[in-house]
């Protein structure tokens, strides 16, 4: 029989709970309420898998603090993300060294055989000079990282903002940017308008902006879990 994919999204409060999470004692991942002297789990501070296994491995029920955001999305402290974006830098660096050292090789071996033709300065290149990059991660409030989301650079003294929008890794970058003053707003439909203001960019400077985003719309209970199949 074919096990059916554990979805968190599935996961809902029963039997909510009249007890406030503040009056309970504990830490953010779970605490003890002093009234049915249950341990009450705090989902948005687990990672999905453990929420799996919270769920999976109790034969009673289980007690749970739930976040919905108004799209039906659970927060979760979604670990696994931050392991996988860092796997993928570590291949995109390996990948990066191997070519560069082809490049050495071929190089070396080209000139041997030939001299280097000199190619005359670009103009864009001397217009470049100076401008520096603005790039950044876009995390939600638990530090999982936000696809998809709508960024605009506004400079001082500029009414037309730059725009683009952050990769599947939440990574974003604004390039060839000049020397300034800058605010970034974030937009993504479910969470709030972000705003950062005051970012200093040099000459020649590379700023990295961490853009946290809060969820909009956002339910929070208590009590009971229960797992709809």
């Amino acid at each position: 029989m074919k096990t059916k994919k554990f979805d968190v999204n599935k996961l809902r409060v029963a039997s909510p709970c009249s007890v406030g999470w503040d009056s309970m004692t504990g830490d953010e991942r779970s605490r003890l309420c002093n009234q049915c002297s249950r341990t009450v789990y705090n989902i948005s501070g687990l990672s999905a898998p453990e929420v799996k296994n919270l769920v999976s491995d109790r034969a009673d029920r289980v007690c749970i603090r739930l976040f919905r955001r108004s799209d039906g999305t659970v927060l979760t402290n979604n670990c696994p993300v931050g392991l996988r974006l860092a796997r993928k830098r570590l291949g995109r660096f390996v990948v990066a060294a191997f070519g560069s050292l082809i490049g050495l090789v071929t190089v070396g071996y080209g000139q041997r055989s030939e001299k280097p033709k000199r190619e005359p300065p670009k103009a864009e290149k001397i217009e470049e000079a100076g401008k520096g990059t603005l790039n950044g991660v876009v995390r939600d409030s638990v530090g999982a990282v936000i696809p998809g989301v709508r960024l605009e650079l506004f400079q001082e003294g500029v009414k037309k903002p730059r725009k683009t929008k952050s990769d599947a890794d939440g990574n974003f970058e604004f390039a060839k940017v000049p020397a300034g003053i800058f605010v970034i707003k974030a937009h993504l439909q479910s969470f709030k308008k972000t705003r950062v203001e005051n970012i200093i960019l040099k000459d020649q400077q590379t700023t990295t902006v961490n853009v946290v985003m809060e969820p909009g719309e956002i339910s929070v209970t208590v009590g009971m879990a229960d797992y709809l199949e």
